[in-house]
């Protein structure tokens, strides 16, 4: 009998479990342990949440390319639904994109089933998303044919909660990987490759965590006393004195006993360098700079710009363009290929106020790059009914390049 993926025989009948206990989460499958190590240290965290949120706000289009006018939005609302809105009846697409990002990051890769209409006359359309547990899903390469296509790639996915196993085609499955992949086919997990310099940063917060459990007090006290004193009593006296060393900030002791203290200061061990190099060095990892985790010791208005600007391009641009590339492969039809692409918006990232906004419309009118309906498009505004609002207008006095130089000249003489 099976319980959500858990052996019922795992689970003893004369035990009573809670679901913080680290014996019934071992059942689960879960090493505690090993999740604190890594997602309870704060830097860590901190760059899987900033990677993850990220990803949530933006919004996936599709693109066409054409002869005539080029780049141009395609109009395809059932998908964009999908991607931007509802994958599934269970979750929104914003709740997606941050957990396809955080198993990404945390697990190497992650998954996204493509459930399609099988058949009737919509057979092939995209009916729904599904985010498939990463530690549940196993990549097999066909390299004997086996299934008919030969070097083929196949996705297991395990259920745990039905015991029932799935085979999916490798177009089936939206496959996100990290940026690391020896063979193309899978990625590695960031934490799997840094993960002692993560346990370091975590033990060192555990450590402060305990100082401050104990009100700052050490570790180590050493009770002086003189002659013998049996087991029972040496242990009353050190629970008296850890009692009094977590609720207050004096400890008494009995007369004849010199307590003494084994001090070990951070300062000596330059602990503050070191958890803040620590910190510096995961996020490096991520690619994310020292603003990215609230570090501002050496920060300034140029200084945080220059880091917003490197993060956009030499940290997410290489993901937005490996998202783009995924989603094109798998979700656009095969006689559209090379005409039809999707792209990640980044408009997003770049959130102006409304002073710069409108400058920046103002400008783009003026230079013939913006028609009239496009600027109030940006601003939420709706379209103007004016003849004239879907043209392109700017400033009478800019001129082609064909006619520079034709201002200077009088009667067809220079």
């Amino acid at each position: 009998m099976r319980l959500f993926g858990i052996k019922t025989k795992d689970i003893r009948a004369d035990t009573v479990y809670s679901l913080n206990d680290k014996e019934f989460l071992k059942v689960l499958g879960i090493d505690v342990d090993s999740v604190g190590n890594r997602l309870g240290e704060i830097t860590y965290f901190t760059c899987l949440k900033l990677l993850s949120e990220i990803m949530g706000k933006l919004d996936v289009r599709i693109y066409k390319n054409t002869e005539k006018k080029g780049k141009e939005r395609a109009l395809n609302p059932r998908l964009e639904y999908l991607l931007n809105v509802e994958p599934n009846k269970y979750y929104t697409a914003s709740t997606m994109k941050q957990a396809i990002e955080l198993n990404r990051n945390h697990y190497g890769n992650a998954y996204v089933y493509i459930e399609t209409q099988k058949k009737g006359r919509a057979a092939g359309e995209i009916r729904a998303l599904w985010l498939l547990p990463t530690t549940e899903v196993t990549i097999w390469i066909d390299d004997k044919g086996v299934f008919g296509r030969p070097n083929g790639v196949w996705y297991e996915w395990q259920d745990s909660r039905t015991g029932k196993r799935w085979i999916f085609r490798s177009d089936e499955i939206l496959h996100f990987k990290s940026s690391v992949s020896f063979d193309g086919i899978s990625g590695i997990a960031i934490k799997d490759i840094i993960g002692m310099q993560i346990d370091s940063a975590y033990y060192g917060e555990r450590y402060i965590h305990r100082l401050h459990k104990g009100n700052m007090v050490a570790n180590k006290v050493l009770l002086h006393y003189t002659g013998d004193m049996e087991k029972l009593g040496k242990r009353a006296l050190v629970e008296s004195v850890e009692e009094f060393s977590r609720t207050g900030t004096y400890i008494p002791v009995p007369p004849g006993i010199k307590p003494d203290v084994l001090d070990s200061k951070l300062v000596d061990s330059e602990f503050s360098v070191l958890s803040k190099a620590k910190a510096l060095a995961i996020a490096a990892a991520f690619g994310i700079s020292p603003n990215g985790i609230n570090d501002y010791s050496k920060s300034s208005y140029a200084n945080s710009v220059t880091q917003q600007t490197s993060l956009y391009v030499n940290t997410m641009q290489p993901i937005f363009k490996g998202y783009g590339e995924e989603y094109t492969r798998k979700m656009v039809l095969s006689k559209e290929k090379g005409s039809t692409f999707m792209e990640i918006e980044t408009k997003a990232l770049f959130k102006m106020n409304p002073i710069e906004q409108m400058d920046v419309l103002h400008k783009g009118a003026q230079s013939f790059l913006v028609t009239p309906n496009e600027g109030r498009e940006e601003l939420g505004l709706p379209y103007s009914d004016h003849p004239k609002a879907n043209e392109l207008i700017g400033n009478g006095n800019m001129i082609n390049l064909d006619n520079v130089g034709s201002q200077y000249k009088k009667g067809g003489e220079n």
